[in-house]
């Protein structure tokens, strides 16, 4: 067997989701070659700050267990117990492995009831310093056909690209991009269409097949995030791949209502990738 040299952690809460998500977890560790780490953060936000050894053991036992379950001769599972504020502990682990991703399931439920109470999978996509997938829906392709590449006009973009045709060769997919519109301003139409064809270009110089086109919508009827995902299940996308904002003066890093919409909305895996500073 490869040496595995990368890593995948998989936050767990026992939930059915976060299961799926450890299945997913699995499916890339074969692309990447990865170990999986399974992790439970003991909640300590709620004012319990410290746990019996009872509960401890019960929580290994199951952690175990699940290990168990799912590891394979080629991807083992190994677990770990932390206790804190559930977010920060996350981040803090996935920085100190050195994590390629955190793979963790998003829970249904309405926007503006996460957005009250403050969703532990957007507090780490926010937070984290390495790339977050989020998984949301029940049933997923074994494998990767396509990732969706919304594009934009940042600066950021190319930094996105790179991450892209990283993801892309190694789990053997194409990547397709697309830029939502809403505007007929030429200039700007002009400005994408360009854009457009140098980030196709730069893909496919990098031995990764690559489609591009606009996608026209109406102001009002629908938002960009609903374009995108609508359009990730025209195409069989299986990962929607999406930046997060920085904020230049800032520590914190910010999540855009459209990104926040798409990780909370879409049924399709999301990749929250997080710009380095520009100098």
């Amino acid at each position: 067997m490869k040496k595995q040299s990368e890593v995948i952690l998989v936050p767990t809460d026992f939930s059915e989701q976060s299961l799926i998500a450890l299945e997913q977890a699995i499916n890339l560790s074969v692309y990447f070659n990865s170990q999986v780490k399974l992790l439970h953060v003991k909640d300590t936000g709620l004012g319990k700050f410290f746990s019996s050894s009872e509960e401890t053991l019960n929580v290994e036992e199951k952690l175990k267990q699940i290990a168990l379950k799912y590891a394979t001769p080629e991807v083992p599972i190994d677990i770990i117990i932390d206790q804190g504020l559930v977010h920060e502990r996350i981040t803090k682990i996935a920085s100190a492995l050195e994590a390629n991703f955190i793979v963790m399931g998003v829970n249904s439920g309405s926007r503006f009831k996460k957005r009250l109470i403050g969703d532990t999978a957007l507090k780490v996509v926010r937070e984290s310093s390495v790339p977050v997938i989020t998984i949301k829906g029940k049933h997923h392709y074994e494998g990767c056909r396509n990732i969706v590449f919304p594009l934009d006009l940042t600066e950021t973009t190319t930094q996105k690209i790179s991450n892209a045709i990283d993801f892309a060769k190694k789990g053997n997919c194409s990547i397709r991009v697309l830029s939502v519109l809403f505007t007929t301003d030429d200039f700007l139409v002009s400005k994408l269409v360009r854009q457009l064809e140098e980030v196709r270009k730069i893909i496919t110089a990098g031995d990764v097949q690559c489609t591009a086109e606009i996608v026209k919508a109406i102001k009002g009827e629908e938002t960009t995030a609903q374009v995108i995902i609508d359009y990730a299940h025209k195409v069989e996308g299986d990962m929607i791949m999406i930046m997060t904002q920085h904020e230049a003066d800032l520590k914190e890093k910010l999540l855009g209502s459209t990104a926040e919409e798409i990780i909370m909305d879409s049924d399709i895996p999301v990749m929250s990738v997080i710009p380095k500073k520009i100098q």
